[in-house]
């Protein structure tokens, strides 16, 4: 009996060694250091035009256009326009359409002006409802991308190609100026795309006041 009390006891003590040793255990989190963006302003560069119209993704499920010329700074956001370019269309069409979600894709730019490497893994999606026409605009200062003077900004459509009309996504009509190219899927290679000369957006970097 008396071995047995002790082995008891050694037991409870060993289980409350290890209780405590869980209380006391300290777990660091991970400390994220950000730039005090207060000390930045906004840069933005437009693609516009008077001659536009829309594209729907029929044939193709991503599109990209070259922004070039870009301040040194964190990519703040990206704003594009949708159903409102052929706002008289979109009001006839408005019936077909469907609430639909785009991904918004990032690409370095190869020697020959072509998409390169993609900038983040990370998926930034935005949805745009069958009733909303004008400007969308998704931000990406979370992503920490910085630095980069020419980019590839564009959409790939969640679900792929398209056998009607559901959205617009507004475009500008200027080929000699812009470089716009789209792809049939990721393992497809990029062609040059002149439905969509370029996509109408805005790109607003964050650049250092002094």
């Amino acid at each position: 009996m008396k071995h047995l009390l002790l082995f008891l006891f050694f037991c409870t003590s060993a289980i409350a060694q290890e209780v405590n040793i869980a209380k006391d255990t300290i777990r660091m989190k991970e400390v994220v250091i950000k730039e005090d963006f207060r000390k930045f302003k906004d840069a933005k560069v437009k693609i516009k035009g008077d001659c536009r119209h829309p594209e729907t993704m029929k044939d193709v499920p991503e599109v990209v256009t070259l922004i070039d010329n870009l301040p040194a700074g964190y990519l703040e956001s990206v704003t594009f326009n949708f159903n409102e370019v052929h706002y008289q269309s979109y009001k006839s069409d408005r019936k077909k359409f469907e609430d639909t979600e785009f991904e918004v894709v990032l690409y370095k730019v190869n020697a020959d002006n072509t998409p390169g490497e993609r900038i983040m893994k990370d998926e930034k999606y935005v949805k745009i409802m069958k009733e909303h026409t004008g400007e969308a605009t998704v931000h990406f200062l979370e992503f920490n991308i910085k630095d980069h003077r020419k980019i590839f900004i564009g959409l790939k459509s969640t679900a792929g190609t398209r056998l009607n009309k559901e959205f617009y996504i507004d475009c500008v009509c200027n080929s000699d100026k812009y470089k716009t190219f789209s792809r049939t899927d990721i393992k497809a290679p990029w062609n040059a795309y002149d439905t969509c000369p370029a996509l109408k957006m805005e790109v607003n970097v964050l650049v250092s006041r002094k």
